[in-house]
């Protein structure tokens, strides 16, 4: 307040005038309207009265107020405004000079000092009032992703220590927030404000989080691999690559990227640097681990990749088969895995046949070549056999089909051997044995007297029937031998049957002993008739009882029907040969061809032939006989006979049964 003199007195006043430092002031707030109101009394009626504020002038005459309404800023604080009066009355001017003080938060400002070992912080505050509040720190990413908070001193200051390990130190990059208030919001209504700076650490390159260290590429193909790096935009990055530990000659192409790294644990966006090399991957070895080396200025780091498939295996490769007489072994080379484990099976059939079977799996151990061995086969006989490979995605392709014959073996021994005895002959017979794959041929060997020299018998080829004989002749009445047997291929001989003791017949009693009456009551169990046994018919089935080689099998279960209980039936059923072996069934000792004698050689027997017209038959083959004589026939009982009996010359009717 200016006050004149007495006789003139007139007084100035501000409204909201305070005194701050010693000086008069008039406090606003900044953003906020503020209202400067000057006021003059005085006695003299046309006293002039002005406001000079922000480079304007205002007035008026005689008593009153002169009022500016404005909203300040941060600029206006410590501006000046004055309000005057004048007048002839007054002996001198009358005026009143003011300050504004206008209050605005804080403007900050970060100052950074890098050392060796740390990372120093200041905040730097600057507003009205000047008595600051500082909150925790804040530490963002370039790409404005918060990551934590970090605790400072209460005076503004953070200090970062470098971390020992030198591949975490870009974690420590990124936005750093100084958080102040004096009291005053700001614009926007936020009480404390912030400063911000930008901290980027030199240090080696780094391998961000986001690279795959797993990386797919197929078989026979070319592929891309990729890895990224931090880059803060500081760097000039050199690469190299390796295969197993290997430079390898090939240059890596750079492009900038945004990627992704952890820091302090959170997921971030970075700037990055994507290092991109091109592979053929023309072979197994092709799919490996290879390693990435970057190097800047200040150091070097690598990163691994295992460069692997996610596709079927590809075939085994280089194939051979060891052939044995009766098992394989399959030999290979294991292909591409297909980025899986693999298990291998060996497929194989016998020719001709076209039914696969499959070996037990063989689970790939990583080496460099595998084998499995194929049992159970037959020896001289041609099989196929291909590999293949499956994994969790599927099979591979089959290799090609290799085709080969097993080995020959030694046969085995013969079976069901029987000797015969005659006074100057043995008769012996036996049952082949497998022959081991090649043709084989037998022998008898035989002695008088255990010690001495073993004669062995000319050789007796195998004619494949299911029952063989032979006969050794020049032996001596009432003796004793023993006889054993053995058969011979290609490859070796058989083990030595059993040996087997006989004696030879007198010749007294030989002469009165029928080995074939002798066969038909042993074999057959029943009282032989005085006749032999005798076929004239051309029919397969009758033909094929001439000889016990022709696989024919004995059967007299059946019981006769007839009254008089002195005719009889046996039956002639039909053998065969499976997988190269016969089945040889024998009853009792000797052989049936000592019984089916195919030669009509005794002149005391007489005999007819009967002839039928050729029809399917209904029953098999039958034979019916009495004690004194027998006639053989194929007899159907549902057919009428279509020919007149013949008879011999020499048969009277006593001779002939009627049919």
């Amino acid at each position: 307040m200016y006050q004149g003199s007495p006789s003139t007195s007139s007084n100035i006043t501000v409204q909201g005038e305070i005194i701050k430092n010693e000086k008069k002031v008039v406090r606003g707030v900044e953003g906020k309207e503020l209202k400067i109101v000057c006021n003059i009394e005085s006695n003299i009626p046309d006293i002039a009265f002005v406001m000079h504020i922000h480079g304007s002038e205002s007035g008026r005459v005689g008593s009153g107020n002169l009022t500016y309404s404005f909203k300040p800023s941060k600029n206006d604080n410590m501006k000046s405004f004055a309000c005057s009066a004048y007048s002839i009355f007054l002996e001198k001017q009358l005026s009143s000079k003011e300050l504004l003080d206008i209050q605005y938060p804080t403007v900050v400002k970060i100052r950074k000092e890098v050392t060796g070992t740390k990372v120093k912080l200041t905040c730097n505050p600057r507003g009205n009032p000047e008595n600051y509040t500082f909150a925790d720190w804040e530490h963002w990413s370039e790409f404005k992703e918060f990551i934590r908070n970090v605790q400072g001193t209460p005076d503004g200051k953070l200090t970062l220590l470098k971390p020992n390990n030198s591949n975490r130190l870009h974690e420590n990059d990124g936005i750093y927030k100084c958080k102040t208030s004096n009291g005053i919001e700001g614009t926007n209504g936020i009480l404390y404000q912030k400063g911000s700076v930008v901290l980027n650490n030199k240090a080696p390159p780094i391998f961000v989080n986001a690279n795959t260290q797993i990386q797919y590429g197929h078989y026979g193909q070319k592929m891309y691999l990729n890895v990224q790096l931090y880059n803060n935009k500081y760097d000039t990055i050199r690469t190299a690559i390796a295969k197993q530990n290997h430079p390898i000659n090939l240059p890596g192409r750079q492009e900038r990227i945004i990627t992704h790294d952890r820091f302090h644990g959170i997921n971030v966006t970075v700037p990055g640097l994507n290092i991109t090399f091109l592979l053929t991957l023309g072979g197994i070895e092709d799919f490996a681990d290879y390693t990435i080396t970057a190097c800047n200025y200040w150091g070097c780091n690598d990163f691994t990749v295992k460069v692997t498939s996610n596709c079927r295996p590809e075939p085994p490769k280089y194939v051979a088969v060891i052939t044995y007489a009766r098992y394989l072994e399959v030999v290979w080379d294991p292909g591409f895995d297909g980025g899986y484990q693999q298990t291998f099976f060996v497929e194989y059939q016998q020719e001709p046949e076209n039914t696969w079977k499959r070996s037990v799996p063989v689970i790939d151990n990583r080496q460099v070549r595998l084998s499995t061995i194929l049992n159970n086969l037959n020896p001289k006989t041609r099989y196929q056999v291909r590999v293949l490979s499956t994994n969790e995605i599927g099979d591979s392709k089959q290799t090609a089909v290799t085709s080969l014959m097993t080995l020959a073996e030694s046969p085995e021994s013969p079976t069901n051997v029987s000797v015969i005895p005659y006074d100057r002959h043995l008769e012996v017979s036996w049952c082949p044995g497998y022959n081991g794959g090649d043709p084989q041929t037998f022998f008898i060997e035989y002695q008088q007297n255990t010690g001495e020299k073993r004669t062995r018998s000319a050789p007796i080829i195998d004619n494949m029937q299911m029952r063989m004989s032979n006969i050794l002749y020049k032996m001596t009445p009432n003796t004793r031998y023993v006889v054993r047997m053995f058969s011979r291929n290609e490859i070796g001989e058989s083990k030595k049957t059993t040996v087997i003791d006989a004696m030879t017949l007198d010749e007294d009693v030989s002469d009165n002993y029928n080995p074939v009456e002798e066969e038909v009551r042993e074999n057959f169990q029943v009282e032989p008739v005085d006749n032999l046994l005798y076929t004239s018919s051309d029919d397969s089935i009758l033909a094929r009882a001439q000889n016990i080689r022709n696989q024919s099998i004995l059967d007299t279960t059946v019981p006769s029907t007839s009254s008089d209980n002195q005719f009889y039936q046996m039956q002639l059923l039909n053998g065969g040969l499976a997988n190269g072996r016969r089945s040889c069934t024998y009853i009792n000792r000797g052989a049936v061809s000592a019984v089916l004698n195919p030669q009509i050689d005794d002149p005391s027997l007489n005999y007819s032939e009967i002839t039928f017209k050729t029809a399917p038959t209904m029953r098999d083959a039958v034979i019916h006989g009495n004690v004194n004589r027998t006639i053989y026939s194929e007899i159907d009982l549902m057919a009428e006979p279509v020919a007149p009996l013949s008879s011999s010359d020499e048969s009277d009717d006593s001779d002939t049964l009627p049919l």
